[in-house]
């Protein structure tokens, strides 16, 4: 691959130790335009066998005469020239020390986090606050606790005096038992997130993993309750809408499905 982006002598040098360690690092030039300090131009870094997914960059600040490792997903703090947040040292021996900690392939909790992949979690928060507002507010915000009586005065045919408490006995037994079923509502679903090298998927309750991550590597390897929705989602556009009973298409490699 031929570029005429100019890099660093210095970053180059770190560039060809961190492949002498790990092989599998591929390193893509980039430039900075800002100032026209082509002193800041960086090398973004990826893993070979998943080209789409960067995990980070490595750069020599020329003024503070650091080298850095910036990582997308691990932390670090805040260096003006770097792309992401970034450890520096004057010794690059100490870069490529702490390299292998910052440029690693993410796991699945940080890929989510980093693309703000959270659209089942508000989904399942949302079902659960709307049942309670709804039944709150047609009970004119009866407590929980009065529910079982007021079902009880309803099943002894008592009569009541005011239209606020007719509506909310009324509106309770015609929805207490949808309420029961919605109140706790927290359905099991999986994320799966399909790599370049293979897929991995996970079992989720809410916030909560059920188990680890599972790895396969081609898409009929999955369970069957996964490929019937994915069938379905694969012909929707991406967003953060969660369709009942199949799930969300968060981007093109990322879904999250109900169980």
């Amino acid at each position: 691959m031929t570029t005429n982006i100019k890099i660093l002598d210095e970053v180059v040098a770190l560039r060809d130790e961190l492949f002498k360690r790990n092989p599998n690092y591929s390193f893509i030039p980039k430039e900075l335009n800002y100032y026209g300090d082509d002193n800041r131009n960086y090398f973004e870094v990826y893993m070979a066998n998943e080209p789409d997914i960067r995990i980070g960059a490595i750069g020599y600040l020329s003024n503070e005469k650091k080298w850095y490792v910036s990582s997308c997903f691990k932390s670090g703090r805040w260096v003006g020239s770097a792309p992401d947040s970034a450890k520096t040292s004057i010794h690059m021996k100490s870069i490529v020390k702490q390299a292998p900690q910052m440029l690693c392939f993410p796991t699945m909790g940080e890929f989510m986090q980093s693309n703000h992949l959270w659209a089942m979690g508000q989904h399942i928060r949302q079902k659960q606050q709307q049942m309670n507002w709804e039944m709150s507010h047609n009970t004119h915000s009866v407590p929980e606790s009065m529910y079982a009586d007021f079902l009880k005065l309803k099943d002894m045919g008592y009569k009541p005096q005011s239209l606020e408490l007719k509506e909310a006995m009324d509106y309770l037994e015609l929805n207490h038992e949808k309420y029961i079923q919605s109140k706790d509502y927290n359905p099991v679903f999986y994320h799966v997130w399909f790599k370049r090298s293979d897929i991995t998927y996970q079992k989720y309750q809410g916030d909560s993993h059920l188990d680890e991550p599972k790895t396969v590597a081609i898409r009929a390897e999955l369970p069957q309750t996964i490929l019937d929705k994915l069938v379905i989602l694969d012909l929707l556009e991406v967003g953060s809408e969660v369709h009942d009973d199949l799930g969300v298409k968060g981007k093109p490699n990322f879904y999250s499905v109900f169980e």
